[in-house]
């Protein structure tokens, strides 16, 4: 199993490999990608890259709140996620940007309202879900 690099300070959701795994899936080979329309722009990541990161890009979305999380809250504000489950913050919205796009990218955070709505939503930000995990098999 991929082991998982936690940062300095012991926290899962690290700022410095959210950096690396989106460099890493934004150098595209000659495969697959996969590609994410995020806020305004588009982003086109290595495919195979993006399903070799999962494991990791799941667990620290994972450590986002319960209020984030589809068996939980249902979704919350991008604004709010730049805070941990532990009520401690993480990084800043920079961070949270790259992190909910790479969860895009594996199909496990999902936009809760359309683009059309962010307008009325707090900052005109909008609201994400960090879809629970399928059981294999099903």
């Amino acid at each position: 199993m991929e082991e998982i690099e936690k940062s300095k300070e012991g926290k899962m959701i690290s700022t410095k490999r959210i950096d690396t795994i989106f460099n890493d899936c934004e150098e595209c080979e000659k495969g697959e990608t996969i590609s994410v329309d995020f806020f305004n722009n588009k982003y086109d990541l290595d495919k195979v890259k993006v399903e070799g990161h999962r494991v990791e890009i799941e667990s620290m979305l994972n450590e986002l709140p319960d209020s984030f999380h589809e068996e939980g809250g249902g979704g919350h504000s991008f604004l709010n996620a730049c805070v941990d489950k532990n009520d401690v913050q993480w990084g800043e919205q920079r961070n949270v940007a790259l992190l909910m796009l790479l969860g895009i990218a594996c199909g496990k955070v999902s936009y809760c309202l359309p683009k059309e709505m962010w307008a009325a939503l707090p900052g005109g930000m909008p609201y994400f879900v960090v879809k629970k995990n399928e059981k294999k098999g099903n």
